[in-house]
């Protein structure tokens, strides 16, 4: 007899792995796609010069029942509308192809989508509570505050800590109203040391010996100095849709997290990806996501899985598409790494950055599915205490939160790392944006992985060409900087280049900075095929302009601020396993940390800036202005001046 083994995590039982085999649901000449939710549809085509962009593949059907020689049998059959995609899989990836440009977006499920969207912005959509009559049936129970309404409460004494207690005129209800929000709290006075060490890169055991308190107790105020960032950027950033201005530059990438094993029996990690947006002007992180949904548990939804018969559909088409679950955890020989020792097989020479590009296009065709880049190997494992999504779905919903908090923004343009999950959400959820112009999406591939000599030498090498450029055209001699970039950026413009399947064209920038030594940019959002959509000048500019430092100084300093998030040391006798004394054991940890930090970022942190001084008559160059120090927060106009650990921790809604 065989023995019987048990199932674990990591290896899927027996019943799971024959039952998740999905059965067809896609028949000749009939399209089915998932139903639009909420007003989210993003199955159509991503190719914005396309007649197909936008138009969702719902509801365009053949009639599967009648042959081509039959005739229609009623009038409804003869208004048969025009057949725009195809339908077909890559495994157990079901996709649509356009019928007008051939690309085959994957299909994604819209249910999937708007749940994670709803998960983002859950704290924006809490009301804040304010202390009123607890009885619903109550006429008292609506907005009468106590403070500002004697006439509908009595004051009936104080609780044991001091905090008022009232009593309800109409149905003589009592409770009591909290004046700080650390009313329960023993050591509220290290709070805001402990916030301070926290983003200052103090290990959590180096704070607990600080402060004379357990870690327990740490972790304890680790989750009230979570639960007041999310309070106090709710309440201030309710008004971001409101926020009136004619244009906006973003920067989106990612960032990798690597979770601790804790087993020495399965030395396996969980890998987490985090998506942000930063305003390119003001430096104001608007989001930073990350894949994991701690409310869920792994073994509840697969027990719910089987009830439901979920696992029999294909993965759009299932009630928990957007997470892992055990069955999907395939191993796979999917590689992420492109640097040096992957191109060309030459292990001795740097890779060019338009080798770097098409390696990306490479590894994104490799892929079952192209959207997809949390391809989970034999080296990881999903998380025990919550569930991890899908990083497409996360990065959908980040995209479409964008959408709601950018609504009064006249002009959007986004800067991209080069990732095509990044460009299909983007291009999903502002496509009506992108058709009517008031949006723009390009790629930029930077190339980091150069040494500082060699940065330097790049440096010096844009510097020779600004001279050579101003030697021969001495009317740019007292011109800025920026705009003799432009002009060289619009000389270049049709000399682009064609990379990947698709042939997008490609601009070697010229400028280099330290941050960004080598630098090349792709636009994504042309309509018209061909020429521009809008003017040469106009299109050098939005060249130059592109960059993703901001988003990059982000994660850079989130890394360098906060211990859990340093990257650990892989080396091959590891076998590419990462384990690092600091990092986190549980993935509600770096969701927490990350969301702390993105708000101690907006808020507390002033960096240095130049107060422009205005041109007095007679004055043609403007003179440098006085340096000023002021938070991405107060330059976007969230905030009116310095914000303190203190006024986060300390913030009540009612109070403010």
């Amino acid at each position: 007899m065989e023995k019987s083994v048990e199932p674990t995590e990591d290896r899927p039982d027996q019943s799971i792995e024959q039952q998740s085999q999905p059965v067809p649901i896609l028949n000749a000449g009939l399209l089915v796609v998932p139903d639009a939710v909420g007003g989210i549809q993003i199955n159509f085509c991503k190719n914005p010069s396309c007649p197909n962009f936008s138009t969702p593949a719902e509801g365009i059907r053949k009639n599967p029942g009648r042959s081509k020689n039959t005739p229609p049998t009623s009038t409804e059959d003869q208004t048969v509308k025009p057949v725009r995609y195809k339908t077909g899989r890559a495994g157990n990836i079901p996709y649509i192809q356009c019928q007008s440009c051939n690309e085959c977006p994957p299909i994604k499920s819209n249910l999937g989508i708007k749940e994670e969207l709803d998960r983002l912005t859950a704290p924006l959509d809490q009301k804040e509570t304010l202390p009123c009559c607890p009885n619903e049936d109550c006429d008292n129970h609506k907005n009468m505050v106590p403070a500002s309404n004697l006439d509908a409460y009595w004051q009936n004494g104080y609780t044991s800590i001091r905090s008022p207690r009232w009593k309800c005129r109409l149905c003589l209800k009592t409770f009591s109203q909290a004046q700080k929000s650390t009313h329960r709290q023993r050591k509220s006075s290290e709070n805001i040391s402990i916030f301070r060490n926290l983003m200052n890169k103090v290990p959590l055991r180096s704070i607990s010996r600080i402060a004379n308190m357990s870690p327990k107790a740490i972790y304890d105020k680790i989750d009230f100095i979570y639960r007041q960032c999310v309070a106090f950027a709710a309440h201030r950033e309710r008004d971001l849709p409101n926020l009136k201005k004619k244009w906006m530059e973003i920067s989106v990438d990612r960032q990798e997290h690597t979770i601790n094993w804790f087993q020495k029996g399965n030395k396996k990690n969980i890998k987490l990806h985090a998506i942000a947006s930063v305003d390119n002007r003001t430096g104001y992180v608007f989001a930073s996501h990350l894949n994991y949904e701690p409310s869920l548990n792994l073994r509840q939804v697969e027990a719910d899985l089987h009830t439901t018969q979920d696992h029999k559909l294909l993965p759009p088409f299932r009630k928990y598409a957007r997470l892992w679950l055990r069955a999907d955890h395939l191993a796979t020989t999917f590689d992420e790494t492109v640097g040096n020792t992957t191109i060309n097989g030459n292990k001795s020479r740097q890779a060019r950055i338009d080798e770097l590009v098409d390696a990306v296009y490479r590894q994104a065709a490799e892929r079952p599915d192209i959207e997809a880049y949390d391809e989970l190997d034999i080296y990881s494992r999903l998380p025990e205490w919550g569930m991890q999504v899908h990083a497409e779905y996360t990065l959908y919903a980040h995209f479409f939160f964008l959408l709601r908090q950018l609504s009064g923004i006249g002009y959007v343009c986004f800067y991209m790392d080069q990732d095509s999950g990044i460009r299909a959400a983007c291009l999903g959820a502002f496509a009506d944006r992108v058709l009517d112009k008031s949006c723009d999406a390009f790629y930029v591939k930077v190339g980091k992985e150069l040494t500082q000599a060699h940065k330097l030498a790049l440096v010096n090498k844009w510097q020779w060409t600004r001279d050579e450029f101003v030697a021969k055209n001495g009317e740019y001699e007292d011109v800025p900087d920026n705009f003799i970039r432009r002009c060289i950026v619009r000389g270049l413009l049709d000399s682009m280049t064609p990379h990947g399947k698709w042939g997008d064209l490609w601009l070697e920038h010229p400028f280099a900075t330290m941050s960004e030594p080598e630098k090349m940019v792709c636009y994504l959002t042309n309509i018209k095929n061909d020429m521009f959509d809008h003017s040469k000048d106009n299109m050098a500019m939005k060249y130059d302009r592109a960059s993703l430092h901001y988003v990059d100084s982000f994660f850079m300093q989130s890394r360098r601020r906060i211990s859990l998030f340093e990257r650990a040391i892989s080396s091959s006798s590891s076998a590419y396993r990462k384990w690092h004394g600091y990092n986190a054991y549980r993935p509600i940890m770096v969701a927490k940390l990350m969301e702390i930090f993105r708000v101690y970022h907006n808020y507390v942190i002033e960096t240095e800036g130049i107060k422009r001084r205005r041109l007095k008559e007679g004055e043609k160059k403007r003179k440098k202005g006085t340096v000023v120090k002021k938070s991405p927060a107060v330059r976007l106009g969230l905030a009116k001046g310095s914000v303190t650990e203190a006024d986060i921790l300390y913030f009540m809604p009612s109070r403010d």
